[in-house]
């Protein structure tokens, strides 16, 4: 949101609630490795964490954003999930980003929260994963 920040009160069975419909709707298993590159204080992010407790999945935490680093934590941590925004997606499919180079085998998922997934970037995305 980009209104005045606020806080809310969220109890832990909302949290555990929350986690449980996520994964369970998304297909999160256990098994699957999921890069964080969002960050704890956005709610996709925290739930990438809770999702990632609740199922038993690995979450390997990005040091950065830098498409150039994403890939590499995509390919060299072998990720099967990644969450984003829009303005990442653009990041990751842009000029010189290696994603548009090599494909990470092991990666099944990427989800998108905070704005619409632009058609256009859905097609790149389809085509090259």
């Amino acid at each position: 949101s980009t209104g005045q920040p606020k806080g809310i009160l969220v109890s832990h069975a909302n949290l555990l609630a929350g986690a449980r419909i996520v994964t369970g709707y998304l297909g999160i298993r256990e098994d699957d490795r999921i890069l964080s590159v969002l960050p704890f204080a956005f709610d996709y992010g925290l739930n990438q964490l809770l999702g990632a407790v609740h199922i038993g999945a690995s979450l390997v935490l990005a040091r950065s954003s830098l498409p150039a680093r994403v890939c590499r934590h995509l390919v060299e941590d072998r990720i099967t999930v990644l969450a984003g925004v829009p303005p990442l997606w653009a990041r990751l499919m842009g000029r010189g980003s290696p994603l548009t180079e090599r494909t990470p085998a092991t990666l099944r998922l990427i989800t998108n929260s905070g704005g619409a997934f632009p058609v256009s970037l859905l097609e790149r995305y389809r085509a090259a994963l």
